[in-house]
């Protein structure tokens, strides 16, 4: 899902043809995690690692407190140039 955001540093489509939008993370337990990054889903934002052309993202948290992960392909990737 498209969102705009003042932080985004780019927007990728994944397998599913799906965009999404990508900022750092600001979420202590994906930073605790080493998830660098968050994507904007329907339901609000999920902690991710965004790379060339896959995410890993956490989609769930176990019992334990530690992610649940699925690895992204990705078909496009388009990361935004700071001026």
């Amino acid at each position: 899902m498209i969102r705009y955001n003042d932080n985004a540093l780019g927007e990728f489509m994944n397998e599913n043809k799906n965009w999404y939008t990508y900022a750092p993370n600001t979420n202590p337990w994906g930073i605790e995690h080493g998830l660098t990054h968050e994507i904007d889903v329907l339901d609000g934002k999920r902690s991710a690692i965004v790379k060339k052309t896959v995410v890993i993202v956490a989609v769930d948290e176990n019992g334990d407190g530690t992610p649940v992960i699925e690895k992204w392909k990705l078909n496009k990737h388009n990361i935004f140039k700071r001026g």
